[in-house]
């Protein structure tokens, strides 16, 4: 595939080829970490609309017979 893209003349080296490949890798990595921490601050963020009350207890259709979800330390989500 490397040598393609070269010998296809979108690049010029190899060289080039890996180095923009290794750029694009750390791209998507780079947006799956601000994805993942989104979500965790989403998610964090409902645990506290919880435990404040602040949201119907039949929004949760996983939640424990009080209407709040169940975790060993309401309210901190440690990973993901």
């Amino acid at each position: 595939m490397v040598r393609r893209k070269v010998d296809e003349g979108h690049y010029s080296t190899e060289d080039e080829v890996v180095a923009d490949a290794l750029r694009l890798m750390q791209a998507r990595d780079d947006v799956a970490e601000i994805k993942r921490a989104r979500l965790r601050d989403a998610i964090e963020r409902g645990y506290e609309d919880a435990a404040a009350g602040k949201v119907p207890p039949r929004s949760f259709g996983w939640a424990s017979p009080s209407g709040l979800p169940t975790c060993s330390t309401p309210g901190r989500l440690t990973a993901l």
